[in-house]
Formats: C-alpha cells, structure tokens, sequence
C-alpha cells in the first residue's frame, strides 16, 4: 500500500468552533490503481502524530508527503525519495527527447557525455547517431577505451575522451546522469542535464528536474499536491513497474521554472 500525507486545507471544512478555527480533523479515502491500494490521508496541523498512527495499515510500503505537514516523526512515517535509478533514467530520456526535437540541428551541436564512475557507456551508441563532436568524461578510462574501439569497429565513429571536468568548457550540450559533485566552468550558452540539484558550482545552464504532461486519470487518485512524478517513481521503485523508466517528460526545471522542451530547444538554438 502507498500512503499520501497531506494538508487537509483543500477539504471542505464548513464546521468551526466559536472561535472561528477550524477544529482537529482527520479524512482518509481509499483508492486502487493497478491493484495497488492507495491510501489518502488529510491532517489538519493540529492533529497529534498518534491520531495518524491508527489510520496506518501494518502493509504500507512508502508515504508520499505534500509540501505543508506538521512534523511527523520520521521513525513512524518515513518520507519515500525517490531512487537514483529512476531519476537518471528520466533525465536521460529527457536528453534524448531534446535531441530528437532538435532534428538534424544536433549534428552541429558539441555534446559531452560526464560520467565519472563509467556507468553510461552504453549511451554512446545512441549519442553517435545524433553529433559528430562527441567528448567522454570519465575516471574510468579502461570502459570507455573498450566502447572507443568497439565503436570504431562497428561504426567508424570516434569520440574524445578524458578524465578532466576542463574539457567541458568545450561542449555546449552535457549530460551527467548522476549527481554532479565537484564544479564545473561551461560556457553561459551550455546547458547541463542531471537527475538532480548539485551543491557544486555550475556555470550555464541547469536542467535536474522533469515533468510529464498530466495523466488525466491519475486526478482521481492522487491529492492535489501529490506530483505524479513522485507517485511515478514510488510504482518504479516499490512495485518494480520497470516500463515506467522508458516515459519520456515533457518539461525540463532550469532552476527557476519549468519549460517544455519545444521551447528549451527555441531558446539554445538547437
């Protein structure tokens, strides 16, 4: 079972004390998608944690939380973060999804794939077709010297690699899978994309966050402020639903907003 937490703020609560507030009150409702139960919780923030507790079945897997809740005790009514895995495999096909947009245009563009730990060479293959100046980032030099050769074998195709972030400046299209951890000097016309927010340094432009267009019959199962993403990745992860990796979203969050990506791709020049 999925358990949602949230602010009862967007119930109808027509009773009110003498004093004008709202008194204490708790509303559930249970939901099933896919033969997956979904239990939605609404708390007013003056409810006492261990009212919630009894409306809790022993089967719960994860607990979404909304963005206002009173605090819960984290031991009882632990927030469900989404995996790494799902996350970097959205933002790639968010990437993807930018080059097909892009059409024949990305072939003039310099694209940079930064994967320090080695784990996406796989994605070579696939970036071959879409630029002829491709460069390859990575601390692990021996896997990516292997994929080189086999490349070159199959394709012709060739790429630069190196183990220095300095190559970077180069490039005006990256992507980086995992979470980037040390800064990274671009161009102010580059754009980065990642699966989630870097505490480093960053220059140009930041894409870590995605959406989807709205899945209309998800609005009869999930809170208003419950995302779907979250809902999304909690079915990857939890209830191993591994077609979800393969959707492809439809905004990108450059840190201050969203933009659908026929307009990200507008505004680089792709």
């Amino acid at each position: 079972m999925i358990v949602t937490l949230n602010d009862n703020e967007h119930i109808d609560r027509s009773f009110k004390n003498l004093f004008g507030v709202f008194l204490k009150r708790i509303y559930s409702e249970e939901k099933v998608f896919n033969d997956i139960r979904i239990l939605n919780i609404y708390i007013n923030k003056k409810v006492n944690g261990k009212k919630i507790e009894k409306l809790i079945p022993a089967d719960v897997e994860a607990f979404l939380y909304s963005g206002n809740l009173p605090n819960l005790k984290d031991n009882i009514f632990k927030k469900y973060v989404p995996s790494k895995s799902f996350l970097c495999n959205i933002c790639v096909n968010a990437f993807f999804k930018v080059l097909d947009v892009a059409k024949e245009r990305s072939k003039d563009v310099r694209i940079a794939l930064l994967d320090p730990e080695g784990c996406y060479f796989s994605l070579l293959e696939k970036l071959i077709f879409y630029s002829k100046d491709i460069a390859v980032i990575s601390n692990n030099l021996k896997v990516y010297t292997e994929e080189q050769r086999r490349l070159m074998k199959n394709y012709g195709a060739a790429f630069f690699l190196n183990s220095s972030e300095e190559h970077l400046f180069n490039y005006n299209l990256i992507i980086a899978p995992k979470e980037i951890r040390r800064p990274i000097f671009l161009k102010k016309d580059s754009a980065v994309f990642t699966s989630c927010e870097s505490k480093a340094s960053i220059s140009g432009t930041v894409y870590y966050k995605y959406k989807f267009n709205k899945f209309l019959y998800l609005n009869e199962i999930l809170p208003a402020d419950i995302s779907q993403e979250l809902f999304l990745a909690a079915l990857y992860d939890i209830y191993k639903v591994r077609k979800l990796s393969e959707f492809i979203p439809n905004y990108c969050f450059n840190g201050y907003k969203y933009l659908p990506i026929k307009d990200l791709i507008a505004s680089k020049k792709l």
